[in-house]
């Protein structure tokens, strides 16, 4: 985690996901919440952005009630932390491990996302939310007929961005065909600094008090 400059007040964002958030194979350094810090130090200017790494490697949406142990990642040590961070914008990228599970289907998955985002939210009111499509080639019927309705059902409901990487079959994975490569946690990282710097625009003096967080008016 990124710590910021002297007397600058840091943005907070929290990276909440699967092993495709917590490194997935590729290390911390090469995970897509470090390629943001870099990405953000450059287009924003050292200090002005802190990102934590959530990831919980195996987390789910939904709840499997069929599973020996829960892994929805709302009811992890993961989560609890990602709360206690207490971030001024939660990036949200789940739904990759739920393809995998049989059980799977469209209420489960915005259900547990739900519950999720209310939890974000209750731990920090003025806290802006995004949602990005998750990755995976395998059982890719899945993720397009029942993640990703499930997705922008609730992003839909809640009035929350959800973000598309844009992942390429040939270019964006790892050879096991879900987790990203070091060129797959880039689009991650480039969708998600556009949004940040949208919602917030670098200032023009590096160097001022940074207040927190708070969504542009419309």
């Amino acid at each position: 985690m990124k710590r910021c400059a002297p007397g600058i007040t840091a943005i907070r964002v929290g990276c909440v996901g699967d092993s495709n958030t917590s490194s997935g194979g590729l290390g911390k350094e090469q995970a897509y919440p470090a390629v943001l810090q870099r990405v953000l130090d450059i287009r924003a200017g050292q200090g002005e952005y802190m990102v934590g790494n959530f990831g919980r490697s195996g987390a789910t949406a939904a709840t499997y009630q069929m599973r020996k142990h829960r892994l929805e990642y709302s009811s992890t040590p993961r989560c609890r932390q990602a709360l206690a961070f207490n971030a001024d914008v939660y990036a949200v990228m789940l739904g990759t491990n739920d393809c995998f599970c049989s059980m799977s289907n469209v209420e489960d998955i915005a259900s547990g996302l739900n519950v999720l985002l209310e939890r974000l939210e209750a731990a920090n009111p003025h806290a802006k939310l995004l949602m990005v499509l998750p990755p995976t080639v395998r059982s890719a019927n899945r993720l397009h007929n029942i993640v990703f309705p499930a997705l922008q059902r609730v992003a839909k409901e809640k009035g929350v961005e959800l973000l598309d990487p844009g992942f390429s079959k040939d270019k964006s994975y790892q050879k096991d065909g879900v987790h990203l490569n070091p060129a797959g946690a880039a689009e991650v990282a480039e969708i998600v600094a556009e949004a940040l710097l949208r919602l917030r625009p670098p200032s023009s003096s590096p160097e001022r008090t940074r207040a927190r967080f708070e969504p542009l008016e419309t």
